[in-house]
C-alpha cells in the first residue's frame, strides 16, 4: 500500500537498529531489489553485494548473487548504461566489475564501455579496461584483436612505445591473415612514431592492400620522400574520376597531394 520511496526510507531506518541475522539478510535484499527498481543501480547492487558479503552461509545467498550478476548484464546490455554519462558508467562498473559474466556477454559490456570511453576522449581509462581484458579474460584470436584495439587507442593517445607494448603482450597462434596484417601495421605505425623510419616501411613492404598504401604514403609523405610516394598515391587513387563522375573529398585530398608530390619529386630531380 506504500510507495517503493516510502518503502525505502523506513528499510533504510531499520537497516541501522537490526543487525545479523535472518532478517537483515532479508532487509538488505528487499532494499537491493526495491532500488534496483527505482533504477538506483550503486545503491540496489550494494546493498545486495553487503547480503552475500555478510551471509555467505545463508541458503539464499546463490540466488542473491544470481540476480546482481544478471541486474548487472542487464544495465550494462540492455541500453541503460547507455542513458549514463561515460564516467558515471564506468565508476559503476568499476565499483562491481567482479559481476562481470564470463564469455562473449562480459567482453561485449567491456568493449562498449570502452567505445564510449574514447568518444569522449579518455583514452586512459579505455586503455586500462582493455589491458585488464587481455591480461585476465582472453585466449587466442581473441587476445590478439583486443591487443590489436589497445595498440590503436595508446597510438591516438600518442603512446607508441606502449602500443608496441600492447601488441607484444597480445601475441597468439592461429589469427587470420587480415588481423595479422593489421597488428602488423599498427607495429610500423608505432616505430614510424618512435622515429625509426626504414623499419617501419620494411615491415610493410610485402603487404599490398590498400590500407597497407594508406599507411606508407603518410610515412612517406611526413619524411618527403616525394619520388617514393608518387606511385603510391597512383595506385590509391586508381580509375577514380576518369569517368566523369565526382570524386568524394578524400580522393580529391589524395588527388592533391599526388599532384604536390609529382611536382617536388621533378624539382627534385632538377
Amino acid at each position: 500500500d506504500i510507495s517503493n520511496i516510502e518503502a525505502l526510507d523506513r528499510l533504510e531506518r531499520l537497516r541501522f537498529t537490526w543487525r545479523g541475522d535472518e532478517v537483515e539478510f532479508g532487509l538488505l535484499e528487499e532494499l537491493g531489489d526495491i532500488y534496483l527498481r527505482e533504477d538506483n543501480y550503486v545503491n540496489g547492487l550494494g546493498a545486495l553485494k553487503q547480503a552475500v558479503k555478510n551471509f555467505p552461509q545463508n541458503a539464499s545467498t546463490p540466488a542473491v548473487t544470481k540476480r546482481m550478476t544478471d541486474a548487472f548484464q542487464q544495465i550494462f546490455l540492455d541500453g541503460a548504461a547507455a542513458a549514463m554519462t561515460p564516467l558515471n558508467a564506468l565508476s559503476l562498473y568499476d565499483q562491481f566489475r567482479e559481476l562481470t559474466p564470463v564469455g562473449d556477454a562480459g567482453d561485449e559490456i567491456i568493449e562498449s564501455l570502452v567505445d564510449r570511453l574514447v568518444e569522449v576522449d579518455l583514452l586512459d581509462r579505455a586503455s586500462l579496461l582493455l589491458q585488464r581484458q587481455i591480461q585476465f579474460r582472453l585466449q587466442g584470436p581473441n587476445k590478439a584483436r583486443v591487443g590489436a584495439r589497445l595498440g590503436v587507442i595508446r597510438l591516438l593517445d600518442r603512446q607508441p612505445a606502449a602500443a608496441i607494448k600492447a601488441l607484444d603482450e597480445s601475441v597468439s597462434p592461429g589469427l587470420s591473415v587480415d588481423l595479422a596484417r593489421e597488428r602488423n601495421r599498427l607495429r610500423s605505425r608505432a616505430i614510424f612514431e618512435l622515429g625509426d623510419i626504414e623499419n617501419a616501411l620494411a615491415l610493410i613492404r610485402r603487404d599490398a592492400s590498400r590500407d597497407a598504401d594508406l599507411l606508407r604514403a603518410d610515412i612517406m609523405w611526413q619524411t618527403q620522400k616525394w619520388a617514393a610516394v608518387t606511385p603510391v598515391f597512383e595506385r590509391l587513387i586508381g580509375d577514380r574520376g576518369i569517368d566523369g563522375r565526382r570524386i568524394d573529398e578524400r580522393t580529391a585530398v589524395l588527388v592533391l597531394n599526388w599532384t604536390i608530390a609529382a611536382f617536388l619529386s621533378e624539382a627534385e630531380k632538377a
